[in-house]
């Protein structure tokens, strides 16, 4: 009798954390054009979908596909691609903001996504750990979804 209640308060306290996040989740899903100089140049867009139990980003620059991959917000490992390199990525929220950490063989970044509250900006904080790097700040702006009429 004890085990079922323990699975159930576990299934609960899962969902409970899994739903926490999820009016963050909702304001990082979209089309985001970089505003910096350096990322309309080379025309960076993130594109971040919703799909259900994880987010799918694709990052490309005009028509080349950098990255992509897709993951939980839970804090668990999964793969991706970077620049044709297999990587590894795990993803959590931390008061609103969307924290990844990617491992490209012995290379570590860990990157901060935090939406402003009116929804239309998107700061993408980049912190070399591995190896010891500067830290960059790009901006982003909402691209405008294409509704079809048909």
């Amino acid at each position: 009798m004890r085990i079922p209640f323990a699975a159930m308060c576990l299934t609960v306290f899962l969902g409970g954390a899994f739903a926490a996040d999820m009016p963050d989740r909702g304001k990082l899903v979209g089309s985001w054009q970089g505003m910096s100089v350096a990322d309309s140049n080379n025309g960076t867009v993130w594109v971040i979908e919703d799909k259900g139990n994880t987010l799918h980003f694709t990052r490309s620059e005009g028509s080349r596909k950098i990255e992509e991959f897709e993951c939980s917000a839970s804090g668990q490992e999964c793969s991706g691609r970077n620049s044709g390199r297999k990587t590894v990525v795990s993803m959590w929220f931390n008061s609103g903001v969307l924290v990844q950490m990617e491992t490209k063989g012995s290379e570590v970044v860990k990157r901060r996504f935090a939406v402003a509250d009116q929804g239309d900006s998107m700061e993408i904080q980049t912190v070399l750990i591995t190896p010891t790097g500067p830290t960059e700040t790009a901006k982003f702006t909402r691209l405008a979804s294409v509704v079809s009429t048909r």
